[in-house]
C-alpha cells in the first residue's frame, strides 16, 4: 500500500502507488493550506474538501488572523499557488522548483 501520512499524500499516488516530486508538490500544498487557514489538516476537517473541492469556499476569506493582516497580493499568490499544487487531477501541477 502507500505509505505516507494520510491527508497529505496525492491521490494519484494513493491509487497507483507511483510516488514522484508531483506528490511532494500536492504535500506542500497541503501545508500552504494549513499556513493560510490556520487548521491542521483532518484535525477536524479535510481542508482538501472544505477549500478545494468546495469551489463556493472563499480561501482569501478565511486566511488566518492570528497571522495579523494579510497584505493582498501575499494572500493573492498564496491561495493561487496552494490551489495549483493540490490539483487532484494532475492536470497542471507545477514541479517543485517552481513551487
Amino acid at each position: 500500500g502507500a505509505l505516507g501520512t494520510p491527508g497529505y499524500m496525492c491521490p494519484r499516488y494513493v491509487s497507483n502507488g507511483k510516488f514522484g516530486a508531483k506528490s511532494e508538490v500536492y504535500s506542500f500544498g497541503m501545508v500552504l493550506l494549513e499556513l493560510l487557514t490556520g487548521q491542521v489538516q483532518n484535525k477536524p476537517a479535510d481542508l482538501f474538501a472544505v477549500y478545494i473541492e468546495d469551489q463556493d469556499r472563499d480561501l482569501a476569506s478565511d486566511a488566518d488572523s492570528r497571522a495579523g493582516v494579510w497584505h493582498s497580493a501575499v494572500i493573492t499568490e498564496l491561495v493561487a499557488l496552494a490551489t495549483e499544487c493540490l490539483d487532484s487531477l494532475g492536470r497542471r501541477l507545477p514541479s517543485i522548483a517552481k513551487a
